[in-house]
């Protein structure tokens, strides 16, 4: 079967395109380059609850290296939190690992992690994610790509 590409020439812009195309290559996005283990420093451009391609939800997120040979590159940590042969474990890794954000709400108090529900843990990762923002939290971190917790927070920053 052939698709049709013209449909999608009509969706889109290309000029616009062609554009972002010209800067994302610019900001390295045209020389992607795996990352290996290592320390990086950077910051969270996203932390959420997402779902998995079968609609499970995940903890999501995504870490952009801000110096170095890698500048720029992000790398992944995702955890299904449901429908796994051991959930709990799973969540557990996810408190775990959001601790060690040491994200402070608008009080300046460490935002206390834990599982009470499934919506309030998305609306705990929410508001994480927007202290981390508004604080402007960056972070050292240690990457292992072939690790189960791939990404470990070694050092708190502020940018």
């Amino acid at each position: 079967m052939a698709i049709d590409f013209s449909k999608f020439d009509q969706q889109v812009d290309t000029n616009a395109l062609k554009a972002d195309i010209k800067e994302a290559e610019k900001n390295g996005g045209g020389a992607y380059k795996e990352v290996p283990a290592g320390s990086y420093t950077g910051k969270f451009d996203k932390l959420e609850i997402g779902a998995t391609k079968d609609g499970r939800p995940m903890l999501k997120a995504q870490f952009r290296i801000m110096e170095g040979e890698y500048k720029n590159s992000c790398v992944f940590m995702n955890r299904v939190l449901f429908g796994t042969t051991n959930d709990a474990n799973m969540i557990a890794s996810a408190v775990g690992f959001l601790n060690t954000l040491e994200a402070c709400d608008e009080n300046g108090e460490l935002i206390t992690v834990e599982f009470n529900s499934y919506s309030q843990f998305n609306d705990l990762v929410m508001d994480i994610m927007e202290n981390i923002d508004a604080d402007q939290l960056g972070y050292e971190i240690e990457y292992d790509p072939d690790a189960f917790n791939n990404i470990s927070i070694e050092d708190v920053l502020e940018f």
